[in-house]
């Protein structure tokens, strides 16, 4: 009986030894996991990137991040081809140079003029590109583009001087649904709205209504002096108006939100005329 508990006690004491053994180990394994650096973020090669939206051409773009697909060129300056660009209505687009060091399009850094714009962007004798805010070239009627930027910069004063000139192929793009249009942002009258990097834009937003006799899409929202919001066309992943310091702000009863491709900007009226006070 003696050595029978001898035994059970010497099991016991070998079991507690290798569970806290194990357990020792597991936990500085933790400990040497969390003492590990982040690994660094992985940083843009240098060069020209085209950042934008659309439907087209520029689908798997952004305007947040510099997508490698659409790195142009490498050399800040020279001549830049771009690829051929099939661009629908509110497809936009900006030339970007990064020196590398800039994980986004949205960090400071760039060197002086490094956003490439048409000289003629109001003038376009054809109206195939407006100007689509913060200086985005925004197309205006769908087709094939090439695209050729010259870069120069004076060896002297240092001054650089960027040219965007453009050519419209004959090949027909091929017809989609170009507009599918939403009240996207934050609305108390409807608690489901957001923005679409927040919520399902289809389920939750506020559809806009097409009337082919106005050309133009409209909903009718209540709405109080804390909403923001843009219409927003769920196909491009095109804000109007673009940017994001200028969302239009409502005030207290029904509006109309009206928005309409001739002007790609929004209209917001009010249903009836405000109560006269004395």
């Amino acid at each position: 009986m003696a050595k029978r508990m001898k035994w059970l006690l010497t099991s016991f004491v070998a079991f507690f030894l290798a569970a806290l053994f194990v357990l020792t180990g597991v936990t500085m394994l933790k400990a040497n996991a969390q003492e590990e650096p982040e690994p660094e973020p992985e940083l843009p090669a240098q060069g020209w990137y085209i950042v934008g939206n659309g439907a087209g051409y520029l689908e798997e773009c952004s305007w947040t991040e510099f997508v490698e697909k659409y790195r142009v060129a490498d050399s800040y300056t020279g001549v830049v081809v771009l690829p051929e660009m099939l661009m629908y209505p509110g497809d936009a687009f900006k030339l970007l140079y990064t020196d590398g060091s800039s994980e986004t399009p949205d960090d400071t850094g760039w060197k002086a003029g490094v956003v490439a714009q048409f000289d003629n962007i109001f003038e376009n004798e054809n109206a195939y590109f407006a100007d689509g805010g913060l200086g985005n070239i925004e197309a205006v009627k769908s087709g094939y583009y090439n695209f050729i930027m010259v870069v120069e910069q004076n060896t002297e004063t240092q001054a650089v001087t960027i040219t965007l000139t453009y050519t419209r192929s004959e090949k027909e793009p091929p017809e989609i649904t170009l507009y599918e249009m939403y009240v996207v942002g934050t609305i108390a009258s409807h608690p489901t709205n957001n923005w679409p990097s927040l919520t399902d834009v289809a389920t939750n937003c506020i559809k806009l209504e097409y009337d082919e006799e106005t050309d133009k899409w409209t909903a009718t929202v209540k709405l109080i002096p804390t909403d923001e919001f843009k219409v927003y066309n769920l196909v491009t992943d095109a804000y109007y108006p673009s940017g994001v310091g200028n969302n239009y702000t409502g005030y207290d009863g029904e509006y109309v939100i009206e928005w309409g491709t001739g002007a790609p900007d929004i209209k917001v009226t009010p249903v009836a005329e405000p109560p006269v006070t004395e």
